[in-house]
């Protein structure tokens, strides 16, 4: 309201007289009265009508998420709540919220984790105009990965957009949502690639193709495994799986634990291709094309910035 307050020509657009702008509490109360879906309707009208009038072309789309905190005490700095972060303990005020974390950089290259409980909001945007075209809010629990896919579904669904791109975040990279702009938009995957699911080994690879130990023995190939659809090669130690190894050097030059147990050591390896070996990460395309998520950012700084102003402590109320 204190956008609409600075801003009279706004104010009329929203069909609000400048000079008698409802206070915070009675808009407050409106939008928690009025179904939700009455507001959706006006937004997919919206968004339509700026398709026919080519404002928004849709080729160029941009996801991202902002966290909403809820008015709780388990938020508040300034109190003490015994176990207020238990996952299993949601806040009496608000139930339905989900257990979050927001990550600050206090000092450069210095990581800070702060919990919260409440939800967060994932916008699908035109990245050319700065516009949403979607918008979907979910618990703050609900891991970013699995929204990709729904959003760009339920758009494709009601607008029907011409992807040439789809651009996101780390939090977004997963194998099925490259695979579903890929092979249903056929358009470009153009998501930062989140480290924690590359191969991370501490065993090197002999000529052959299979791991070494750290004993210097290569490792006997032990079949093959389907894992969230990925495939997966399985080797383990040579001295516990094969007899005629073990004649040769009966027990571990490491005296590794796992072998003590009897089983030994066993490594995984990636046994088909993975979608992201088909995406040059590092070409001056992708890198062109990524610099335009941060349209999403300025989306939501502009949603975001009269609601942190409600409190320094960056604590307000989410209305659903």
């Amino acid at each position: 309201m204190l956008n609409l307050g600075n801003n009279p020509s706004l104010c009329l657009k929203c069909g609000f007289d400048p000079l008698r702008i409802p206070s915070i509490e009675r808009f407050s109360s409106f939008l928690k009265d009025t179904p939700n879906f009455f507001f959706q309707e006006i937004r997919v009208k919206l968004v339509k009508k700026l398709i026919n009038l080519e404002e928004i072309s849709g080729e160029y789309l941009s996801i991202d998420s902002c966290s909403i905190p809820v008015r709780v005490k388990e938020n508040n700095l300034k109190t003490s709540v015994k176990n207020g972060f238990s996952k299993d303990q949601p806040p009496k005020a608000d139930p339905e919220a989900g257990l979050g974390i927001m990550v600050h950089y206090p000092r450069p290259f210095k990581k800070e984790i702060k919990y919260f409980w409440g939800y967060k909001n994932h916008i699908l945007s035109d990245a050319k105009v700065e516009l949403p075209i979607w918008e979907i809010t979910k618990k703050a629990n609900v891991p970013d990965t699995t929204l990709l896919i729904p959003c760009l579904e339920e758009a494709q669904k009601t607008f029907s957009l011409p992807v040439k791109a789809v651009i996101g975040d780390a939090a977004y990279d997963s194998e099925a949502n490259l695979d579903y702009v890929i092979k249903e938009l056929e358009a470009k995957p153009v998501i930062a690639r989140n480290f924690r699911w590359s191969y991370h080994s501490d065993h090197r690879i002999s000529s052959k193709g299979v791991p070494i130990c750290m004993a210097g023995f290569d490792m006997i190939y032990w079949g093959r495994f389907k894992d969230r659809g990925k495939v997966r090669l399985k080797f383990v130690c040579p001295i516990t799986h094969s007899k005629a190894f073990r004649k040769k050097i009966p027990l571990c030059p490491w005296n590794h634990p796992k072998f003590t147990k009897g089983k030994g050591c066993y490594v995984y390896l990636r046994g088909d291709k993975s979608i992201r070996e088909s995406i040059d990460y590092g070409s001056s395309e992708f890198r062109k094309i990524y610099n335009l998520r941060t349209s999403s950012e300025r989306i939501l700084s502009r949603l975001l910035s009269p609601l942190y102003a409600e409190s320094n402590n960056q604590r307000f109320q989410c209305h659903r």
